[in-house]
């Protein structure tokens, strides 16, 4: 068995037989533009993650009043301190009432040491199809989709959580990119807050 197959049975297949009940139909593959959608960082500065890049990207969605994104805080902080070095990490606020001091003031109780951005107009957020925070996007250094969901599979729902999860999807999807897997586009379905709405 190749290496890519082995990794594949490994890694990635158990997801597909072990979370079946969480998964949802994905939509067509969606290969970003040369920048995708402009975000905006804490300086008011447009950013724009893909821009250039040629590694992985992992946006996680967070709202400031979102129970669910504080309580992720600490699993999001180990991700990007094990794979930081060869994948790129964001926080990407959805809160378009939430002011600048609002966002500094929940990543630093968060303990955030990732790049943080804002998307307003929720632009990345239609694009990667996310629906509630915390939820993931994980871009491949070609720019395409290949993964938006749940963070690991730890809430059942809004009012049930495990003790510990039994499947770390991001992570799963983190070592199979980072193993150079060819993924087709997966997505599962994250419990969390919705989107924030408009001003």
């Amino acid at each position: 068995m190749t290496l890519c197959a082995l990794l594949w049975a490994c890694v990635v297949a158990p997801q597909q037989d072990r979370s079946s009940e969480q998964s949802v139909p994905a939509p067509r593959r969606t290969q970003a533009s040369a920048s995708g959608p402009g975000l905006v960082d804490l300086y008011g500065q447009e950013v724009h993650p893909l821009a250039s890049a040629r590694r992985p990207v992992v946006l996680l969605f967070a709202a400031v009043e979102c129970p669910f994104t504080s309580d992720y805080a600490g699993e999001i902080q180990r991700l990007a301190a094990d794979y930081g070095r060869e994948a790129d990490f964001w926080i990407v606020y959805t809160d378009a009432r939430a002011g600048v001091a609002d966002l500094r003031e929940h990543a630093r109780a968060q303990g955030y040491r990732v790049r943080i951005a804002r998307d307003t107009e929720q632009s990345f957020a239609r694009l990667a199809g996310i629906e509630v925070t915390p939820e993931a996007a994980v871009f491949s250094g070609a720019g395409e989709l290949v993964y938006s969901g749940r963070i690991d599979d730890r809430w059942l729902d809004r009012d049930h959580a495990r003790s510990a999860p039994t499947v770390r999807d991001l992570e799963r999807v983190l070592l199979a990119l980072l193993a150079g897997t060819a993924l087709e586009r997966m997505r599962t379905r994250a419990v969390g807050s919705p989107l924030p709405s408009g001003r």
